[in-house]
Parts: structure tokens; C-alpha cells; sequence
């Protein structure tokens, strides 16, 4: 068996929402989706969800919370985790 070597290059890692190729809208709506379905409210457990960086899941979040879609569910204050929960 012959097996050919491919040429197959890796897409160039994503930096910010442009760059992931979808429309914002569709990429907002699979983030409420994501959020709704597995029940995830921090940046870090959705971004593994999507396999997205955090600052683009942190983008799409932005977007739906100045849309009213998320809401913050905690504050950012010395004694906290460092990671603020949505819903």
C-alpha cells in the first residue's frame, strides 16, 4: 500500500472574531446555544466548548451582554476567583 503524503496546512489560529469565517450573528447564536445546553457560565469552560481563544469567546459575550441577551451573575472583587459567571 502506497500511502501519499499530504500537503495539509493548518488554518492560522484565530485572534478575533473575524477570523473564526462565520457571521457574527450565527456565531453569537451558538454561543447562547452552547451556554443554554451545557449549563456553562464562565468564559474558560466555553471557550473549550467552542474551541475558541478566550478573548473571541470573551468578544461574543460582550456582544450579547450589550444586547441584554447574557447577564453577569457576580462581580470581579480581590476575593474572587477571577472569573466573572454569565446567564
Amino acid at each position: 500500500m502506497n500511502i501519499q503524503e499530504t500537503a495539509v496546512m493548518a488554518p492560522p489560529p484565530v485572534r478575533n472574531l473575524p477570523d473564526v469565517g462565520l457571521n457574527i450573528v450565527m456565531m453569537r447564536d451558538i454561543l447562547l446555544k452552547t451556554m443554554f445546553r451545557t449549563n456553562k457560565e464562565e468564559v474558560s469552560a466555553l471557550e473549550q466548548s467552542l474551541c475558541l481563544p478566550s478573548r473571541v469567546v470573551q468578544e461574543l459575550v460582550d456582544m450579547a451582554r450589550d444586547q441584554g441577551l447574557v447577564e453577569a451573575t457576580g462581580t470581579l472583587h480581590a476575593n474572587s476567583s477571577g472569573e466573572m459567571g454569565f446567564r
